[in-house]
């Protein structure tokens, strides 16, 4: 036996509610009322009766975003990618951009306190630390393109028969 909790007793509104949502449903789906359709309806109008905010233009256009979103990350994840990858490097991107921006701006103030004689090699000592940065960099983007291109297939996604000879590659 499946056991249901006890619901409370609706309220005199509620209970007002409830009539107009069970009529309307009932008469929406007269056609092919059976038993448990019936059931299923009078929930319906029960839910609706103790939760109005459900018939709000706000909550439905809520459920839909979300409804959108689910289908979105779906088609994303069929693609073998994570969903919100592109904007966690994105804004991974524009950190590094500031903190490069306030890096600068912080080498000018102390370049333009500098003695002259000094400003020179001071810029030329920058340049090679960005010029190591960067490199370090591009080798660390190299070994996660290989780590990518070598970490193993779906086999699921990956099943493919050649039109020759028939045979799984």
């Amino acid at each position: 036996m499946i056991w249901r909790r006890a619901k409370k007793a609706l309220t005199a509104d509620e209970e007002r509610q409830y009539q107009r949502h069970r009529i309307r449903l009932l008469n929406r789906h007269w056609v092919h009322l059976t038993p448990s359709l019936m059931r299923c309806l009078e929930a319906n109008a029960s839910r609706l009766a103790r939760h109005p905010e459900l018939l709000t233009r706000e909550w439905g256009l809520n459920m839909r975003g979300k409804r959108a979103a689910k289908a979105a990350h779906a088609a994303v994840r069929e693609k073998g990618r994570t969903p919100g990858d592109k904007g966690r490097a994105a804004i991974a991107r524009n950190r590094e951009q500031r903190r490069q921006q306030r890096d600068y701006e912080a080498f000018m103030q102390v370049l333009s306190q500098a003695d002259p004689k000094k400003q020179n090699k001071m810029i030329l000592q920058r340049k090679q630390a960005e010029e190591q940065a960067r490199v370090e960099r591009l080798a660390q983007e190299w070994q996660a393109k290989l780590k990518r291109l070598n970490a193993p297939r779906n086999p699921a996604r990956d099943y493919v028969t050649t039109v020759d000879s028939g045979q799984e590659i």
